[in-house]
């Protein structure tokens, strides 16, 4: 909402109209690793990439981004090169925050050094994170292994949890993992059905039924 109303209150102040009927939502999507520039049928920066090389995307539109880590995160090789591409494209990208900024085929040498500042900015930030979560995970795993096996007795009934987020048919009692009696079976019995050779969407028929 923040990102939206920004956006509609530049244009309302440079005379432009935003596209509401071309809507994509990368909703907590990480783009540090690129993986949001590849596969359009899932990421939604792949595809208005998709749309700007097929045309869809008029020459001369304007592409507004809160702050440029809000585009991108990668190093800054394929960063630049992804703000380089869409402004030889035609499609002007406007920076909101932390200074606004308008980078387009006009760029001046300092403006794009700006730019290369704020997507270095944006990756440093995201390795530090990438860093300290990969250390997070791995103490977890280490205590989960810790809490799985008592020494001298072995493996302890249930699988200690490593986070609260879990599949629908699993439930946390008292830090251990279990099974929702009525719910495993259900997943069981998927699982038996497709081994007996059912399709996913006979299986969804039949539950249906």
């Amino acid at each position: 909402r923040r990102q939206t109303e920004a956006a509609a209150d530049w244009c309302t102040r440079n005379g432009g109209t935003l596209d509401t009927l071309t809507t994509f939502h990368d909703l907590g999507s990480s783009a540090f690793t690129g993986a949001h520039r590849s596969n359009p049928d899932r990421n939604a920066l792949a595809a208005f990439l998709e749309m700007v090389k097929e045309g869809k995307i008029a020459r001369g539109s304007f592409l507004l981004v809160e702050s440029l880590d809000r585009l991108t995160r990668e190093h800054i090789r394929p960063a630049l090169t992804l703000l380089l591409n869409l402004i030889e494209a035609g499609v002007s990208v406007v920076q909101l925050k932390p200074v606004e900024v308008i980078y387009d085929t006009n760029v001046e040498p300092m403006t794009l050094m700006m730019a290369l500042m704020e997507l270095s900015r944006g990756n440093s930030e995201s390795a530090v994170k990438s860093v300290r979560v990969g250390a997070a995970w791995a103490k977890k795993k280490d205590l989960a292994r810790q809490g799985a096996v008592q020494p001298g007795r072995g493996p302890v009934a249930g699988m200690t949890c490593m986070t609260h987020r879990l599949p629908g048919w699993i439930e946390e009692v008292g830090g251990k993992m279990r099974l929702i009696p009525g719910r495993g079976a259900i997943v069981k019995r998927i699982y038996k059905l497709a081994a007996d050779g059912y399709s996913a969407t006979a299986i969804l028929k039949r539950f249906k039924a």
